[in-house]
């Protein structure tokens, strides 16, 4: 399934991407893609699978950071 986030965001020109089988395939320009964020719940394994994926290209792979004592995201922390 291929979300956007609220039109209050759209500025911000972000499509989300949500799988929770693993057999998705999607189609996009390469040189459009610039950083994936991956969610705080996200399986280690399925990390590694995406820094796998796009090692050694200019895309950014930052991992979310939940803010201690509040239900607030930190700022993504850049892993790759």
């Amino acid at each position: 399934m291929i979300f956007t986030k609220s039109r209050h965001w759209a500025y911000e020109q972000e499509w989300r991407i949500f799988n929770a089988t693993g057999d998705i395939s999607v189609q996009y320009d390469a040189k459009a893609l610039k950083a994936i964020y991956l969610g705080i719940k996200m399986e280690d394994k399925l990390k590694l699978d995406v820094l796998r994926v796009f090692k050694n290209t200019p895309v950014e792979v930052c991992e979310m950071r939940r803010m201690t004592g509040t239900f607030q995201f930190g700022r993504p922390r850049r892993i790759q």
